[in-house]
């Protein structure tokens, strides 16, 4: 995704950008078995070289969302059935977020034991606002 947003930041004939899901849903969320055998089973037994990697992993899946955001385009997203876990990340990233009646959203990280911190913790509150 990061490939594809610099290339459209650069691409003179996009104007906007539309994202959107295919099938039921928009998203199930990023695919926790591939993030698993990442950052789940780290190999080696220095504890400080196995955060510094599981840390630069992170980090690129922070810059996946990140690359939506900061895209010079109008980013709209168009949201169907469930958008959950990595999809909210995506979501609150994009300047737009259009939604059909049956849309609904699930930040699954915290059941799994998870921080969602590839962008809902930082973005969520601008979407939706803070309450006092």
């Amino acid at each position: 995704m990061v490939t594809c947003f610099n290339e459209i930041a650069d691409d003179p004939d996009c104007r906007v950008v539309v994202v959107s899901g295919a099938g039921k849903l928009f998203t199930a969320g990023i695919d926790l078995m591939d993030m698993a055998s990442d950052v789940l089973q780290p190999e080696g037994d220095d504890t400080a070289r196995i955060s510094w990697n599981i840390r630069k992993i992170i980090a690129k899946y922070q810059e996946t969302f990140t690359v939506i955001e900061k895209c010079p385009k109008p980013v709209i997203v168009a949201v169907h059935g469930a958008c959950v876990g990595g999809g909210v990340d995506l979501i609150t990233a994009c300047d737009i977020r259009l939604c059909t009646q049956d849309a609904w959203f699930q930040v699954k990280e915290v059941d799994i034991g998870l921080a969602a911190d590839v962008g809902t913790l930082q973005r969520l509150p601008k979407v939706i606002g803070s309450r006092r």
